[in-house]
């Protein structure tokens, strides 16, 4: 990375889900990408690969055990993920991932709280994730979603909500400070809900909007295995310029994301 009303229970970790009511109804969105076909054995993703896994999530009242809420300090230094800023919108359904607003100066000793869900699995590798989302439109925080193993193999989609027409397409150098980076205009992420897409192959990765294809890369392609994840957060340093005055609140329609666990093995990965 460059990085209340109703109370909801569920049994991944999250003791307790502050259900919003923030949201706008729901938008015609320009273009979702379909879902793969199972032969059995694999999921087919036409022009991507076969894997050997899926998570699909269009209903956030039960929250899946293949995902869970981050709860712990730092990475990246100054924040606090606090699995009680992981909600369900009130209005439709959607899961929120907020940063309370009027937090004060992320430091050390008071980091700011934001929101983060991940892949219960840390041995992934490959994959395409698709997110249905809409980002806050409120200055000091960043939306991302995107694949981590460590801070040298990442790949991100990440919208800084302060200005929210561009989205910034990521791989994270192998080496040191030289990432991969580029970012595009695109219709305001706030306003409405998108779907943003990475494809995760062997030596290359793709950022789509709304099903259009907008960067690829062949350099610095993650090569190790690791997770999916989801965030929205502040720390008050230059990337996000928090921590917001009011709450910041991502909204996530959809999930649904391809993969090859490490783990499995009987019947193949993608190549």
């Amino acid at each position: 990375m460059h990085l209340s009303k109703s109370a909801l229970s569920w049994v991944t970790g999250i003791t307790s889900l502050i259900a919003t009511s923030d949201a706008t109804p729901l938008e015609k969105r320009v273009t979702t990408s379909p879902a793969a076909p199972f032969d059995g054995c694999l999921y087919q993703v036409s022009k991507v690969g076969a894997f050997n896994s899926r998570i699909a999530v269009t209903n956030w009242n039960k929250f899946p055990f293949t995902l869970k809420a981050t709860d712990r300090t730092g990475s990246p230094a100054r924040v606090r993920w606090n699995p009680a800023n992981v909600g369900v919108d009130a209005n439709d359904g959607s899961l929120t991932l907020t940063v309370p607003g009027g937090q004060a100066t992320c430091s050390d000793d008071s980091p700011c709280g934001s929101a983060q869900i991940t892949t219960a699995y840390d041995d992934i590798m490959y994959g395409s994730m698709r997110t249905v989302a809409k980002t806050p439109n409120v200055w000091g925080t960043v939306s991302a979603m995107f694949f981590y193993s460590d801070d040298n193999n990442e790949a991100d989609i990440e919208i800084q909500t302060g200005n929210t027409t561009y989205a910034h397409f990521t791989n994270q150098d192998w080496y040191g400070d030289n990432a991969m980076s580029n970012s595009s205009v695109v219709a305001d992420t706030s306003a409405a809900y998108h779907e943003y897409r990475i494809d995760w192959v062997p030596g290359r990765t793709d950022y789509y909007v709304d099903g259009k294809l907008l960067q690829t890369y062949t350099k610095f392609v993650p090569r190790t295995s690791g997770y999916w994840m989801w965030n929205s957060w502040t720390n008050a340093g230059y990337w996000t310029y928090g921590p917001p005055a009011k709450d910041a609140v991502l909204h996530i329609k959809s999930i649904d994301v391809y993969f090859n666990r490490t783990s499995i093995t009987t019947c193949g990965s993608a190549s």
